[in-house]
Protein backbone atom coordinates (compact mmCIF):
# COMPACT_ATOMS: atom_id res chain seq x y z
CA UNK A 1 0.00 0.00 0.00
CA UNK A 2 2.23 2.37 0.92
CA UNK A 3 4.49 1.55 -2.49
CA UNK A 4 1.35 2.19 -4.39
CA UNK A 5 0.93 5.69 -2.27
CA UNK A 6 4.57 6.60 -3.14
CA UNK A 7 4.35 5.63 -6.94
CA UNK A 8 1.42 7.70 -7.14
CA UNK A 9 3.05 10.30 -5.50
CA UNK A 10 5.82 10.07 -7.51
CA UNK A 11 3.65 10.62 -10.81
CA UNK A 12 1.49 13.32 -9.54
CA UNK A 13 4.50 15.44 -9.27
CA UNK A 14 6.06 14.57 -12.45
CA UNK A 15 2.73 15.88 -13.90
CA UNK A 16 3.13 18.71 -12.16
CA UNK A 17 6.64 19.52 -13.14
CA UNK A 18 5.74 18.67 -16.33
CA UNK A 19 2.72 21.06 -16.96
CA UNK A 20 4.99 23.78 -15.34
CA UNK A 21 7.83 23.25 -17.77
CA UNK A 22 5.87 22.93 -21.18
CA UNK A 23 2.27 21.37 -21.47
CA UNK A 24 -0.19 24.36 -21.60
CA UNK A 25 -3.65 23.23 -23.54
CA UNK A 26 -5.41 19.45 -23.53
CA UNK A 27 -8.12 18.19 -25.78
CA UNK A 28 -10.45 21.15 -25.27
CA UNK A 29 -9.31 22.45 -28.99
CA UNK A 30 -10.56 20.08 -30.94
CA UNK A 31 -13.49 21.68 -33.00
CA UNK A 32 -16.91 20.10 -33.68
CA UNK A 33 -19.74 20.07 -35.32
CA UNK A 34 -21.91 23.52 -34.61
CA UNK A 35 -19.11 25.72 -33.32
CA UNK A 36 -18.89 28.87 -35.67
CA UNK A 37 -16.15 31.16 -36.37
CA UNK A 38 -15.51 34.51 -38.22
CA UNK A 39 -13.36 35.38 -40.55
CA UNK A 40 -12.17 38.94 -41.59
CA UNK A 41 -10.27 40.22 -44.88
CA UNK A 42 -9.05 43.26 -46.58
CA UNK A 43 -6.43 44.46 -44.41
CA UNK A 44 -3.75 45.67 -46.97
CA UNK A 45 -1.60 48.13 -45.89
CA UNK A 46 -3.00 47.39 -42.29
CA UNK A 47 0.14 47.82 -40.28
CA UNK A 48 0.54 44.79 -37.59
CA UNK A 49 1.78 47.19 -35.05
CA UNK A 50 -1.94 48.22 -34.74
CA UNK A 51 -2.31 44.99 -33.45
CA UNK A 52 0.19 44.43 -30.92
CA UNK A 53 -0.97 45.52 -26.92
CA UNK A 54 1.22 46.05 -24.25
CA UNK A 55 1.98 43.35 -21.48
CA UNK A 56 1.46 40.54 -23.85
CA UNK A 57 -2.35 41.38 -24.35
CA UNK A 58 -4.68 41.81 -27.19
CA UNK A 59 -7.45 43.20 -27.52
CA UNK A 60 -10.40 42.84 -30.04
CA UNK A 61 -12.58 45.36 -29.32
CA UNK A 62 -10.78 48.19 -31.78
CA UNK A 63 -10.69 46.13 -35.14
CA UNK A 64 -13.11 47.38 -38.06
CA UNK A 65 -12.42 44.97 -41.00
CA UNK A 66 -14.19 45.81 -44.13
CA UNK A 67 -16.34 42.85 -43.93
CA UNK A 68 -16.59 39.69 -42.03
CA UNK A 69 -17.38 36.19 -43.08
CA UNK A 70 -19.51 33.92 -40.66
CA UNK A 71 -18.24 30.54 -40.91
CA UNK A 72 -19.59 27.28 -38.90
CA UNK A 73 -18.40 23.29 -38.96
CA UNK A 74 -20.43 21.24 -40.25
CA UNK A 75 -21.12 17.11 -41.00
CA UNK A 76 -19.12 16.19 -44.21
CA UNK A 77 -22.31 14.30 -45.18
CA UNK A 78 -24.00 18.01 -45.34
CA UNK A 79 -21.72 19.17 -48.25
CA UNK A 80 -22.07 18.02 -51.90
CA UNK A 81 -18.11 17.67 -51.50
CA UNK A 82 -18.04 15.02 -48.70
CA UNK A 83 -16.85 12.03 -51.37
CA UNK A 84 -13.93 13.92 -52.90
CA UNK A 85 -12.51 13.70 -48.93
CA UNK A 86 -13.68 10.10 -48.05
CA UNK A 87 -11.71 10.31 -44.70
CA UNK A 88 -13.19 14.24 -43.77
CA UNK A 89 -15.10 13.61 -40.64
CA UNK A 90 -15.54 17.34 -40.21
CA UNK A 91 -15.94 20.55 -42.07
CA UNK A 92 -15.86 24.41 -41.90
CA UNK A 93 -18.28 25.67 -44.56
CA UNK A 94 -17.69 29.74 -44.65
CA UNK A 95 -19.90 32.22 -45.60
CA UNK A 96 -18.71 32.57 -48.92
CA UNK A 97 -19.63 28.82 -49.97
CA UNK A 98 -15.67 27.72 -49.52
CA UNK A 99 -15.43 24.65 -47.49
CA UNK A 100 -12.60 23.05 -45.67
CA UNK A 101 -12.13 19.33 -44.66
CA UNK A 102 -10.31 18.14 -42.35
CA UNK A 103 -10.19 14.65 -40.22
CA UNK A 104 -10.08 14.19 -36.33
CA UNK A 105 -7.76 11.31 -35.61
CA UNK A 106 -7.28 10.78 -31.92
CA UNK A 107 -5.05 14.13 -30.70
CA UNK A 108 -4.88 15.40 -33.85
CA UNK A 109 -6.24 17.49 -36.74
CA UNK A 110 -5.78 17.40 -40.44
CA UNK A 111 -6.73 19.10 -43.06
CA UNK A 112 -7.64 17.12 -46.52
CA UNK A 113 -8.51 19.91 -48.63
CA UNK A 114 -10.51 22.58 -49.72
CA UNK A 115 -13.13 23.93 -52.35
CA UNK A 116 -13.34 27.28 -53.35
CA UNK A 117 -16.39 28.50 -54.90
CA UNK A 118 -15.48 29.58 -58.58
CA UNK A 119 -16.97 31.17 -62.02
CA UNK A 120 -14.58 29.73 -64.04
CA UNK A 121 -14.69 26.47 -64.08
CA UNK A 122 -18.45 24.07 -65.40
CA UNK A 123 -18.21 22.87 -61.46
CA UNK A 124 -18.50 25.53 -60.08
CA UNK A 125 -15.39 25.41 -57.86
CA UNK A 126 -11.91 24.60 -57.44
CA UNK A 127 -10.95 21.17 -55.32
CA UNK A 128 -7.77 21.94 -53.56
CA UNK A 129 -6.30 18.54 -52.24
CA UNK A 130 -3.16 18.26 -50.11
CA UNK A 131 -1.06 15.51 -50.81
CA UNK A 132 0.02 15.23 -47.23
CA UNK A 133 -2.52 16.00 -45.03
CA UNK A 134 -1.54 19.25 -43.38
CA UNK A 135 -1.47 18.96 -39.86
CA UNK A 136 -3.92 21.70 -38.19
CA UNK A 137 -2.95 20.60 -34.62
CA UNK A 138 -1.45 18.07 -32.15
CA UNK A 139 -2.22 18.14 -28.83
CA UNK A 140 -1.72 19.12 -26.42
CA UNK A 141 -0.04 22.18 -27.31
CA UNK A 142 3.23 23.04 -25.81
CA UNK A 143 5.40 25.92 -25.11
CA UNK A 144 8.75 25.44 -27.15
CA UNK A 145 7.02 22.39 -29.42
CA UNK A 146 8.47 22.85 -32.80
CA UNK A 147 6.54 23.39 -36.44
CA UNK A 148 7.99 21.87 -39.41
CA UNK A 149 5.30 20.58 -42.22
CA UNK A 150 6.31 20.29 -45.46
CA UNK A 151 3.08 19.64 -47.76
CA UNK A 152 2.02 20.33 -51.23
CA UNK A 153 -1.77 21.42 -52.50
CA UNK A 154 -2.86 20.79 -56.19
CA UNK A 155 -5.73 22.51 -57.91
CA UNK A 156 -7.46 20.85 -61.36
CA UNK A 157 -9.14 21.75 -64.17
CA UNK A 158 -9.96 20.37 -67.59
CA UNK A 159 -9.08 23.15 -70.60
CA UNK A 160 -12.54 23.21 -71.39
CA UNK A 161 -13.53 24.63 -67.99
CA UNK A 162 -11.65 27.72 -68.52
CA UNK A 163 -13.93 30.30 -70.22
CA UNK A 164 -13.14 33.35 -72.48
CA UNK A 165 -10.10 34.64 -73.16
CA UNK A 166 -8.32 32.21 -70.30
CA UNK A 167 -8.08 29.25 -73.08
CA UNK A 168 -5.85 31.27 -75.44
CA UNK A 169 -3.31 31.25 -72.83
CA UNK A 170 -3.47 27.02 -72.46
CA UNK A 171 -1.37 25.29 -74.64
CA UNK A 172 -3.42 23.48 -77.74
CA UNK A 173 -2.15 20.14 -76.78
CA UNK A 174 -3.46 20.65 -73.04
CA UNK A 175 -6.02 18.40 -72.10
CA UNK A 176 -6.37 19.43 -68.18
CA UNK A 177 -4.15 21.85 -66.24
CA UNK A 178 -3.02 21.40 -62.89
CA UNK A 179 -1.36 24.27 -60.02
CA UNK A 180 0.74 22.89 -57.99
CA UNK A 181 1.58 24.63 -54.53
CA UNK A 182 4.82 23.45 -52.47
CA UNK A 183 4.49 25.08 -49.04
CA UNK A 184 6.88 24.67 -46.12
CA UNK A 185 6.19 26.10 -43.14
CA UNK A 186 8.74 26.18 -39.80
CA UNK A 187 7.98 27.80 -36.79
CA UNK A 188 7.38 27.24 -32.83
CA UNK A 189 4.81 27.42 -29.72
CA UNK A 190 5.53 30.28 -27.31
CA UNK A 191 3.88 31.85 -24.16
CA UNK A 192 2.01 34.75 -24.37
CA UNK A 193 0.35 35.50 -21.59
CA UNK A 194 -3.33 36.75 -21.38
CA UNK A 195 -5.56 38.33 -24.42
CA UNK A 196 -8.10 41.11 -23.19
CA UNK A 197 -11.24 39.64 -25.14
CA UNK A 198 -14.77 42.09 -24.85
CA UNK A 199 -13.44 42.62 -21.59
CA UNK A 200 -12.29 39.19 -20.25
CA UNK A 201 -9.06 37.93 -20.01
CA UNK A 202 -7.14 34.37 -21.30
CA UNK A 203 -3.80 32.47 -21.06
CA UNK A 204 -3.13 31.87 -24.09
CA UNK A 205 -0.02 30.19 -26.17
CA UNK A 206 0.90 31.65 -29.64
CA UNK A 207 2.34 29.58 -32.90
CA UNK A 208 4.31 31.63 -35.17
CA UNK A 209 5.35 29.97 -38.32
CA UNK A 210 7.04 31.24 -41.34
CA UNK A 211 5.31 29.98 -44.88
CA UNK A 212 6.91 29.56 -48.07
CA UNK A 213 5.00 28.93 -51.31
CA UNK A 214 6.89 28.25 -54.57
CA UNK A 215 4.53 27.37 -57.48
CA UNK A 216 3.91 25.84 -60.82
CA UNK A 217 1.59 25.31 -63.56
CA UNK A 218 1.46 22.15 -65.69
CA UNK A 219 -0.63 20.70 -68.68
CA UNK A 220 -1.66 17.31 -69.13
CA UNK A 221 -1.72 16.09 -72.87
CA UNK A 222 -4.20 13.88 -74.51
CA UNK A 223 -1.08 11.60 -74.41
CA UNK A 224 -0.61 11.29 -70.78
CA UNK A 225 2.36 13.28 -70.02
CA UNK A 226 2.33 16.19 -67.85
CA UNK A 227 4.97 19.32 -68.64
CA UNK A 228 5.10 22.41 -66.82
CA UNK A 229 4.07 25.62 -69.04
CA UNK A 230 4.54 29.69 -67.88
CA UNK A 231 1.20 30.95 -67.14
CA UNK A 232 1.23 34.88 -65.94
CA UNK A 233 -0.03 35.04 -62.15
CA UNK A 234 -2.60 37.73 -63.26
CA UNK A 235 -3.94 35.02 -65.63
CA UNK A 236 -4.44 32.69 -62.65
CA UNK A 237 -7.95 32.51 -61.54
CA UNK A 238 -8.91 35.05 -58.87
CA UNK A 239 -9.99 32.02 -56.56
CA UNK A 240 -6.30 30.79 -56.00
CA UNK A 241 -4.81 34.14 -56.28
CA UNK A 242 -7.14 35.53 -53.34
CA UNK A 243 -6.07 31.45 -51.85
CA UNK A 244 -1.57 32.24 -52.46
CA UNK A 245 -1.86 36.21 -52.26
CA UNK A 246 1.89 35.94 -51.01
CA UNK A 247 5.02 33.86 -52.02
CA UNK A 248 6.30 33.85 -48.42
CA UNK A 249 4.71 35.45 -45.10
CA UNK A 250 4.46 35.03 -41.20
CA UNK A 251 1.40 33.40 -39.71
CA UNK A 252 0.22 34.04 -35.98
CA UNK A 253 -2.03 31.82 -34.47
CA UNK A 254 -3.68 31.97 -30.83
CA UNK A 255 -4.53 29.40 -28.93
CA UNK A 256 -6.71 29.10 -25.51
CA UNK A 257 -8.69 26.42 -23.71
CA UNK A 258 -11.77 28.37 -23.28
CA UNK A 259 -12.21 28.35 -27.01
CA UNK A 260 -12.19 25.37 -29.37
CA UNK A 261 -9.55 25.54 -31.70
CA UNK A 262 -7.55 28.76 -32.60
CA UNK A 263 -9.32 31.61 -31.63
CA UNK A 264 -7.28 34.26 -33.27
CA UNK A 265 -5.19 34.29 -36.03
CA UNK A 266 -3.16 36.35 -38.86
CA UNK A 267 -1.01 36.59 -41.92
CA UNK A 268 1.86 39.12 -42.07
CA UNK A 269 3.53 39.89 -45.56
CA UNK A 270 7.13 40.71 -45.27
CA UNK A 271 6.10 44.24 -46.22
CA UNK A 272 4.31 44.53 -42.82
CA UNK A 273 0.76 44.05 -44.68
CA UNK A 274 -2.10 41.97 -42.99
CA UNK A 275 -4.07 39.77 -45.55
CA UNK A 276 -6.78 37.35 -43.39
CA UNK A 277 -8.04 37.54 -39.72
CA UNK A 278 -9.44 34.95 -38.48
CA UNK A 279 -11.82 34.41 -34.70
CA UNK A 280 -13.06 31.43 -33.29
CA UNK A 281 -16.35 31.73 -31.33
CA UNK A 282 -16.86 30.34 -27.80
CA UNK A 283 -18.29 27.27 -26.52
CA UNK A 284 -20.15 27.01 -29.34
CA UNK A 285 -22.37 29.66 -28.90
CA UNK A 286 -20.14 32.91 -30.07
CA UNK A 287 -20.11 36.68 -30.50
CA UNK A 288 -22.22 37.76 -32.99
CA UNK A 289 -20.32 40.77 -32.36
CA UNK A 290 -16.77 39.70 -31.71
CA UNK A 291 -15.08 42.95 -33.29
CA UNK A 292 -16.52 46.39 -33.71
CA UNK A 293 -19.76 46.44 -36.55
CA UNK A 294 -19.69 49.43 -38.78
CA UNK A 295 -21.78 52.44 -38.18
CA UNK A 296 -23.16 53.50 -41.33
CA UNK A 297 -24.48 51.15 -44.34
CA UNK A 298 -22.43 50.09 -46.74
CA UNK A 299 -21.84 47.13 -49.03
CA UNK A 300 -18.38 45.34 -50.27
CA UNK A 301 -18.54 44.04 -53.62
CA UNK A 302 -15.26 41.46 -54.01
CA UNK A 303 -13.78 40.68 -56.88
CA UNK A 304 -14.81 44.21 -58.40
CA UNK A 305 -13.79 44.15 -60.89
CA UNK A 306 -14.71 40.54 -61.83
CA UNK A 307 -14.82 37.65 -63.71
CA UNK A 308 -18.32 36.65 -63.44
CA UNK A 309 -18.90 35.77 -60.14
CA UNK A 310 -19.53 38.65 -56.92
CA UNK A 311 -19.74 38.70 -53.81
CA UNK A 312 -21.50 41.29 -51.80
CA UNK A 313 -21.48 41.77 -47.94
CA UNK A 314 -23.94 44.11 -46.67
CA UNK A 315 -22.97 46.00 -44.06
CA UNK A 316 -24.87 47.87 -41.11
CA UNK A 317 -28.04 46.32 -42.36
CA UNK A 318 -30.64 44.07 -40.88
CA UNK A 319 -31.04 39.99 -42.16
CA UNK A 320 -33.51 40.61 -44.92
CA UNK A 321 -34.89 39.84 -47.93
CA UNK A 322 -32.90 42.48 -50.66
CA UNK A 323 -33.22 43.35 -54.69
CA UNK A 324 -29.56 43.91 -56.18
CA UNK A 325 -30.15 45.53 -59.78
CA UNK A 326 -27.27 46.46 -62.11
CA UNK A 327 -27.14 48.65 -64.59
CA UNK A 328 -25.36 50.32 -67.65
CA UNK A 329 -23.51 54.14 -67.17
CA UNK A 330 -26.69 55.34 -69.29
CA UNK A 331 -29.09 53.89 -66.62
CA UNK A 332 -30.57 50.84 -68.81
CA UNK A 333 -31.18 47.63 -66.40
CA UNK A 334 -29.73 44.67 -67.51
CA UNK A 335 -30.02 42.23 -64.42
CA UNK A 336 -32.01 41.67 -61.28
CA UNK A 337 -31.25 39.44 -58.76
CA UNK A 338 -33.34 38.28 -55.62
CA UNK A 339 -31.66 37.81 -52.59
CA UNK A 340 -33.31 35.84 -49.07
CA UNK A 341 -32.36 36.58 -45.78
CA UNK A 342 -31.99 32.68 -45.49
CA UNK A 343 -28.87 32.97 -47.34
CA UNK A 344 -27.16 35.08 -44.68
CA UNK A 345 -25.37 38.47 -45.40
CA UNK A 346 -23.70 37.80 -48.20
CA UNK A 347 -25.54 37.83 -51.95
CA UNK A 348 -23.54 36.16 -54.50
CA UNK A 349 -24.64 36.33 -58.07
CA UNK A 350 -23.18 35.05 -61.42
CA UNK A 351 -22.72 38.18 -64.37
CA UNK A 352 -21.12 35.98 -67.33
CA UNK A 353 -24.03 36.83 -69.07
CA UNK A 354 -22.63 40.72 -69.19
CA UNK A 355 -19.93 42.52 -71.59
CA UNK A 356 -17.08 43.99 -69.80
CA UNK A 357 -17.74 47.69 -68.80
CA UNK A 358 -18.32 49.56 -66.13
CA UNK A 359 -22.01 49.31 -63.80
CA UNK A 360 -23.51 50.56 -61.06
CA UNK A 361 -25.47 48.42 -58.82
CA UNK A 362 -28.40 49.47 -56.08
CA UNK A 363 -29.62 47.34 -53.66
CA UNK A 364 -33.40 47.84 -53.15
CA UNK A 365 -35.27 46.71 -49.42
CA UNK A 366 -38.25 44.28 -49.53
CA UNK A 367 -40.11 47.15 -50.15
CA UNK A 368 -38.40 48.44 -53.28
CA UNK A 369 -36.67 51.35 -51.61
CA UNK A 370 -32.83 51.61 -52.95
CA UNK A 371 -30.56 51.94 -50.14
CA UNK A 372 -27.26 52.37 -52.00
CA UNK A 373 -26.08 52.76 -55.02
CA UNK A 374 -22.05 51.84 -56.15
CA UNK A 375 -20.03 51.15 -59.51
CA UNK A 376 -19.07 47.97 -60.86
CA UNK A 377 -16.57 46.55 -62.99
CA UNK A 378 -16.33 43.66 -65.40
CA UNK A 379 -13.43 42.18 -67.18
CA UNK A 380 -12.90 39.62 -69.52
CA UNK A 381 -10.56 36.42 -68.52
Amino acid sequence: MGKCILTISIWIIAVLISYGQSTVFGDKLMPSVGDTSFTSFGYENFPASAYEKSGGKWNFNFIEPPYISYDRYIAPAQSKYARRFPRSNIALRRSNNSEVFFMKLGSSLFRLGEVLPSASVRTGAFVLHYDNAYTEMRLPLQVGQRVALNYTVRARASKNDFLGAAKAHIPNQADSVEFVFIISESGSFSEVGEILLNGGQYFSILKEARVNISSRVRFKSKSGDWQNFALERERWPWELRQRFPNSAYYLKTYFSDHFKNSFFEYALSDQGEVSHVRFQAKNNVGYEKPIAQPNKTDVIAYPNPTYGKINMTVLGLPLDDYTVEIYTVLGRKVHTHYHSRFLGHTISMELNMLRKGTYMYSILDKNGQKIITKRLGIISI
